[in-house]
């Protein structure tokens, strides 16, 4: 009882001063309702402060130099003291060993083997046309690799794959394509808003995975504008850095495999004006891809003399693949920032951005990282008006996020106890404002406060209507970013954000070094106002998250997901041969007992912000948000195959692939698995009768205090 009694104290003290200090700040005049009061002049400090001159200026600073994941101990400390100068209490700088790797001696040459001496028709280069700048004394930035690939020097002849998916090594079976020991060259599947809607974007490692099933022994992998909508030299929109198309020699960058494992086979990133001879040569060899099937039609090279012929090349013209990249082990370096809980301080929200990048970084992830500074800046505002949050608040500054999120999972795993019963919700951005498509991918229990969030922020694209109005306020599953760490690993509720772009908008210069300052301000985003836009969400979301006694989410909303996930299933399964009615049973269950929940969660916070200083009221609210913490976590897998398959409701996809909850069930039924899917529905089943019995206890407490006061007892 002591402890309670001292919460309350804290409770009333904290919020009695910081609501002083605001109101004094802001002109306010005194409330019956402070607690209200003082959350609603938080969040007009929150939206006030950010400046899009600062986000500009933290973006030029982190972009000036080669950041790889390993190389960003200068950064990470000018982060920690900018923080520290912000008035953030407690700075810490991690560091972690990992294995890293550089670029050192690869290669992709085109040769003609059949003269008395072989002949090189064309070698691909490794950066591109216009360097990024480094100040003097900064690392200059590095040719393009794929981390983690197979390591190697190979010569074979080569097919176009054209997505290099499953699917399209089949397409090529069907039409007696050889494949075995064959070199494959394949279209990037990152997502452009043009992929998407055809559900053909994927992962990199993917199409390594996919080509390695299917004896490809090398895969090289190239930009083709088809993913670029209108925006191609083709349809008259000039290269960038001239216009918006891309640039014929832009790179995509990125990572095939974690750091302490590798890929079977080789793998190497091109250009598509390195690309251009390769396809060129296979012109009139093997079928022509329009000849397979709708799937392979679309190419955005036919202008450039491309037939899009998938080959096998002659049996004189082959590839030369050489990887021989520098592995080596270092370290990571990530900042963490503390504001300290004033009465919750066992329950923690936190907010992060990976700050390497592998190229200057302007959207991806410096875009994130700058307005992750003005969160914090705008946080350190409130603290000196005498604001403390009721909640832990950690801001996080990782590196190795391009290294597959190396710097966070090593962070969770050195503080995996107390993370795993204390993280209220994990908050993350990459992309701060690379388009006006405003995305949210995550945890479903994050819906309430994310719509509460964009209700408040007027749309940068659409000025009469607020970004909830235009984004519609639907978090699709999955997981973006360090997300993927939190999600994916102590199931805390997560969501990654970002204004992107869409069908009508240029692509960003993902992964290549012209992700640069100067494509921002003349393509993406030149006011900062959709930066600005990201920063106040954060912040506003964690204002929610921090404060309110009762935590603000809505339980329901992850009943309503399960069984919108199970129904999407469902109809993708065209023959049912497995009845799944105990699992509707139960998602019917959990849907009544949460509503049940909700109801008694909104009463009790409606009647802690009539009586801020009931002891017996704030019991019960660390009751009830114990629930919260548990409601997710619930859903771990208890022998998950893979990471990807620890959290059984959510799935760990990358926000550019179409996903459905309950992966490890929709793909067990797809592939007619039917044992494992039978099994998997009995754990689900049985997890969430589990979480159903710990609500309804929940609730019989809180009935039970509401019939002691009743009685007066």
């Amino acid at each position: 009882m002591r402890k309670t009694h001292r919460i309350t104290l804290y409770l009333t003290l904290f919020i009695l001063g910081a609501y002083l200090g605001l109101c004094s700040e802001l002109g306010a005049t005194n409330s019956s309702n402070q607690t209200g009061l003082f959350l609603s002049l938080l969040q007009d400090l929150l939206l006030r402060v950010p400046s899009s001159e600062r986000i500009r200026e933290w973006s030029d600073y982190y972009t000036n130099g080669s950041h790889l994941a390993g190389q960003g101990r200068q950064q990470a400390e000018w982060t920690q003291a900018l923080w520290k100068e912000f008035g953030i209490p407690q700075m810490t700088m991690t560091t972690h060993e990992t294995t890293l790797e550089f670029p050192r001696s690869h290669r992709v040459a085109l040769i003609d083997i059949g003269s008395t001496n072989d002949t090189l028709l064309h070698e691909a280069t490794f950066i591109e046309d216009i360097k990024a700048k480094a100040d003097f004394g900064e690392p200059q930035f590095l040719p393009a690799i794929f981390t983690g690939a197979g390591v190697g020097n190979m010569t074979a002849q080569y097919v176009y794959a054209n997505f290099g998916l499953q699917q399209d090594y089949e397409d090529l079976l069907r039409a007696n394509v050889d494949l075995e020991g064959k070199i494959a060259l394949v279209k990037s599947t990152f997502a452009s808003s043009f992929l998407m809607q055809r559900n053909l974007s994927a992962h990199r490692s993917s199409q390594v995975n996919a080509a390695a099933n299917h004896g490809i022994s090398g895969v090289i992998v190239y930009p083709d504008p088809q993913m670029d909508g209108k925006f191609t030299e083709a349809n008259g929109y000039i290269p960038y850095p001239d216009g918006p198309a891309r640039a014929p020699t832009l790179i995509e960058r990125g990572s095939i495999s974690s750091p302490n494992t590798r890929a079977a086979i080789l793998a190497i990133p091109i250009s598509y004006a390195d690309a251009i001879p390769l396809l060129q040569a296979l012109n009139n060899h093997g079928p022509l891809a329009t000849e397979l099937n709708e799937r392979w039609h679309g190419g955005g090279l036919t202008h450039k003399g491309v037939y899009y012929s998938v080959g096998p090349s002659p049996t004189n013209i082959v590839l030369n693949l050489n990887n021989d990249p520098s592995i080596t082990q270092g370290l990571l370096y990530n900042v963490i920032g503390t504001i300290p809980g004033s009465v919750f301080p066992d329950e923690v929200v936190i907010l992060g951005n990976h700050r390497d990048s592998l190229g200057p970084g302007a959207n991806d992830g410096n875009g994130g990282s700058s307005a992750l500074n003005e969160v914090v800046r705008s946080f350190g505002v409130a603290l000196a008006k005498g604001w403390k949050p009721l909640r832990t608040v950690i801001f996080a500054s990782w590196d190795g996020g391009e290294l597959e999120l190396a710097g966070s999972q090593a962070w969770i795993d050195e503080n995996f106890a107390w993370l795993n019963t204390s993280v209220v919700a994990y908050l993350n951005v990459v992309v701060a404002g690379a388009g006006t498509e405003f995305r949210a991918q995550g945890s479903p229990l994050l819906t309430r406060v994310m719509r509460d969030a964009t209700s408040k922020i007027q749309s940068p694209s659409q000025p009469a209507s607020s970004i909830l109005d235009v984004w519609g306020g639907e978090i699709s599953p999955g997981a973006g970013g360090d997300s993927q760490s939190f999600q994916g690993f102590i199931l805390a509720s997560s969501v990654d954000f970002a204004f992107d772009t869409g069908l009508d908008e240029a692509m960003f210069p993902y992964h290549s070094q012209f992700d640069l300052v100067d494509w921002v301000d003349r393509f993406g985003d030149p006011d900062r106002e959709l930066h600005l836009a990201t920063t106040k969400i954060w912040s506003i979301m964690t204002s929610l998250l921090a404060y309110s006694p009762v935590i603000p989410v809505t339980l329901n909303d992850y009943a309503l997901f399960l069984q919108q996930s199970l129904d999407t299933i469902e109809l993708q399964v065209p023959l049912k041969t497995m009845d799944t009615g105990k699992l509707h049973k139960a998602i019917r269950d959990l849907h009544q007992a949460t509503l049940t929940f909700d109801s008694y969660a909104h009463s009790l916070a409606g009647k802690i912000a009539q009586q801020p200083k009931s002891t017996d009221l704030l019991q019960l609210a660390q009751d009830m948000n114990k629930q919260y913490l548990i409601f997710e976590r619930i859903f771990a897998h208890p022998n998950p195959e893979t990471l990807a398959d620890r959290h059984m409701v959510l799935p760990l996809s990358s926000f550019y692939t179409k996903a459905t909850g309950i992966p490890v069930l929709s793909q067990s039924m797809t592939a007619g698995n039917w044992p494992a899917a039978e099994t998997y529905q009995d754990i689900l089943v049985a997890r969430i009768y589990d979480m159903i019995k710990l609500l309804n206890q929940a609730v019989g407490r809180l009935k039970h205090h509401e019939t002691n006061v009743q009685l007066g007892l």
